[in-house]
């Protein structure tokens, strides 16, 4: 059993702040986290800051482009203080949407998700770029959409 206390709290209309305690009962370990976001004209700025997390701080920049095309950064650093950015883009169309990031690490990655009713089939590619004797990975999905 897992107990978790959420508080979000809007300290302007563009700033909210707020904190995630969790309790894991089977194990007895306990984690907390501190949140936030930050908007201003067309960008959201979200930081999570967790000392138990794989990643210990994430710090997230979006940009809202119009209806159909959202970009977005992410700096991470983790448990070792290595840090890691990701660059990518989300653009929607009608029926579907295509997504695609880079990282500092090298990987690479696509998906072109397609509607198909209350079904959602997505077509997805990965390589990393600084092994390139390694294959280029593909995958299919199909899932079910909640209408």
């Amino acid at each position: 059993m897992v107990h978790i206390l959420n508080y979000m709290h809007a300290i302007t209309p563009s700033l909210t702040l707020g904190f995630s305690l969790m309790h894991m009962k089977q194990n007895g370990k306990n984690s907390w986290a501190y949140v936030g976001q930050y908007e201003w004209d067309k960008f959201k700025v979200n930081w999570c800051m967790n000392p138990f997390a794989p990643e210990k701080l994430v710090v997230g920049l979006v940009g809202l482009h119009g209806k159909r095309l959202n970009t977005y950064a992410e700096f991470k650093v983790d448990q070792t203080d290595k840090t890691e950015v990701l660059l990518g883009f989300k653009t929607k169309f009608i029926g579907g949407e295509v997504k695609g990031n880079i990282a500092t690490t090298g990987k690479v990655q696509s998906v072109y998700r397609k509607f198909l009713g209350m079904f959602d089939m997505e077509l997805q590619s990965g390589m990393d770029l600084f092994k390139p004797q390694e294959p280029c990975v593909f995958g299919v999905g199909l899932s079910m959409r909640q209408m």
